[in-house]
This record gives C-alpha cells, sequence and structure tokens, in this order.
C-alpha cells in the first residue's frame, strides 16, 4: 500500500474530505478515529495490503504517519 492509498483509505475511515489529511495528523486530534475505526484500519490493511496489525501496535501510534509505517516491510 503506498502513502497515498493509505491516507486516502484513512480519509475515508475517520469520515474526513479527501486531501485533507497529510500524514502528520494527531491521531486524538481526529474526532472519526476511535475503536471502530482501528478494527476497520486492521481489516482495510490486511485486505489490501497482506499486513496484519494489532491493536497493541496501532495503540502506540500518535499519528497517521505513524500508522502508515506499521504497513510497510520490516
Amino acid at each position: 500500500m503506498t502513502h497515498d492509498q493509505f491516507i486516502r483509505a484513512f480519509e475515508d475511515i475517520v469520515d474526513v474530505p479527501h486531501s485533507s489529511l497529510k500524514g502528520s495528523e494527531a491521531l486524538e486530534d481526529l474526532d472519526g478515529w476511535d475503536s471502530v475505526g482501528m478494527v476497520t484500519l486492521m481489516g482495510v490493511v490486511a485486505e489490501n495490503g497482506g499486513v496484519q496489525l494489532s491493536p497493541r501496535s496501532i495503540a502506540r501510534c500518535s499519528t497517521v504517519d505513524e500508522l502508515f509505517r506499521l504497513t510497510q516491510p520490516a
């Protein structure tokens, strides 16, 4: 999953207009980021990126870009 693909999918998850996120946004500032969003993100990333994210690893992230980095091969 590219950064642009991730951002677009994440915008859909948190229900904000496309092209409104850049990646540096704090997750705590996004009204649509909640437990449902977390589970949705896990499914989207698994389906589109083939990466299994754990709730614990997601919870350690504080920005959108930190979430994106979780989706990248080590």
